[in-house]
């Protein structure tokens, strides 16, 4: 796992406005990503298996507060990206 860092327009981004939350990633890094919200013992998935490489959903439903984790997938490689919420 690890935080975001500012390594370019290659690194995963999140953001959250309104009632949804977006992904970006680059589909040539990561075949596919899965979103899960992580709050207390409990974890909503709120995509997964996604291969568009830009993906909002609604976040209407999910606890407040937690945090984000962005799992990118490419074969057997796997990323776990954190964010906070």
């Amino acid at each position: 796992m690890r935080k975001p860092s500012s390594l370019g327009t290659l690194e995963p981004k999140l953001h959250e406005t309104g009632s949804s939350v977006c992904a970006n990633w680059s589909t040539q890094q990561y075949r596919s990503a899965s979103l899960l919200l992580q709050h207390g013992d409990t974890a909503s998935v709120v995509f997964i298996d996604d291969e568009s490489g830009d993906m909002c959903a609604s976040t209407g439903g999910l606890p407040v507060g937690g945090e984000w984790q962005l799992s990118l997938r490419n074969g057997l490689q796997f990323e776990q990206v954190i964010f906070a919420r």
